[in-house]
């Protein structure tokens, strides 16, 4: 199974990256679906959040520069190469965005109730549209979809990778720099005074990481067997069993930036190993995550209004079922809607982009 008529790319190709789309759509869904419990439970039964699954977003990043590299040579020699990328890219992902953005905006419109962080400010909806950071009424750097914060360093991350196609530099040679600065600068500043200053994060690097991986392939697969798999569980223990800190520390980009490496690199090195046995519903998933990540704003309360129906909240099946039931039913929930999104509007507004064309260079 390939990217379902998305028309794939020379990294999408490893579907091994599918089986890691799923998996990191899935952990981050967990996390928020674990703040149900704490958003509503009943403050006798002790709600606790999970916030581990956060890293799936490191896991995106590192996937995200792997697959532009993979598919850079294909670009190198057509006559616009960074405006054949961008445009891909933004058919890609504008679409959904947009759509979903102006649902949303909709819905806070017609009832604040109905969605979590709705207050918005003039600014903050243009700045959602076009994929930079601003201030929320609330005072956080957050877009209309929580979750979009995301894409605005998927965006930068474009952006920059265009450069280096139009100017034919080596991709390192643009992204070394930047997003060197750029970490370093998240280590100093202090509470960003300026939105835009939000993509001083460490964070970036992981793109640089995925880079470094697609380059070294050849490497990561002359690896014998078992050392690629012991390179994914531990890439996976790390991530997953570090303790989420708010603040910056070198600590934790080596232990979660460096787990996702290693995971995304154990992973694409086995694709030999891992073709034959990936089932079908994963590698489906796995091109729905985009639906899945961004619609899990909605479907999540959805899963609350259930879950509270139930008494799940009111203490109705106790502390360590309430958890589960939040995390079962929300993932579900999402799964399910994602999933009809995906195959029903997602993928065709992608397919229909992508045959005008400006697509085909």
């Amino acid at each position: 199974m390939s990217q379902s008529g998305r028309g794939a790319t020379a990294g999408s190709e490893y579907l091994g990256v599918q089986a890691l789309r799923c998996f990191a759509a899935v952990i981050v869904v967990v996390t928020h679906a674990t703040d149900l419990w704490v958003n509503h439970a009943k403050p006798s039964l002790m709600p606790q959040s999970w916030g581990n699954g956060a890293v799936g977003v490191d896991v995106f990043f590192v996937i995200s520069g792997f697959v532009m590299t993979m598919s850079a040579p294909r670009l190198l020699h057509r006559q616009h190469p960074a405006r054949l990328f961008l445009w891909r890219r933004v058919a890609r992902i504008v679409p959904l965005y947009w759509l979903l953005t102006s649902v949303r905006l909709a819905l806070t419109h017609a009832s604040r109730s109905l969605m979590v962080h709705g207050a918005t400010s003039t600014w903050n909806i243009v700045a959602s549209y076009l994929f930079l950071p601003s201030y929320s009424v609330s005072g956080d750097i957050r877009p209309v979809i929580p979750v979009g914060w995301t894409l605005n360093f998927e965006m930068m991350f474009y952006a920059l990778f265009a450069l280096a196609l139009g100017l034919r530099l080596p991709v390192l040679v643009v992204l070394v720099p930047v997003l060197g600065a750029l970490s370093i600068l998240g280590f100093f500043l202090p509470p960003h005074p300026w939105a835009i200053l939000a993509y001083a994060d460490p964070v970036v690097l992981d793109f640089l990481a995925g880079v470094l991986i697609a380059m070294t392939v050849p490497q990561w697969k002359r690896i014998a067997r078992v050392w690629r798999v012991l390179a994914a569980c531990v890439g996976i223990a790390l991530m997953l069993g570090y303790t989420p800190s708010a603040s910056i520390s070198v600590l934790r980009i080596l232990i979660i930036g460096g787990g996702a490496a290693l995971l995304v690199g154990g992973t694409v090195a086995s694709e030999s190993d891992l073709r034959p046995v990936l089932p079908r519903w994963l590698l489906f998933l796995g091109d729905a995550s985009y639906s899945i990540y961004l619609l899990q704003g909605f479907t999540l309360p959805l899963a609350a209004v259930l879950l509270g129906r139930a008494g799940v909240f009111a203490g109705r099946f106790g502390r360590t079922t309430g958890e589960a039931l939040c995390v079962v039913v929300g993932l579900l929930v999402t799964l399910i809607f994602a999933s009809l999104l995906y195959q029903w509007i997602e993928l065709p507004m992608t397919n229909r982009l992508k045959q005008l064309p400006v697509a085909r260079g």
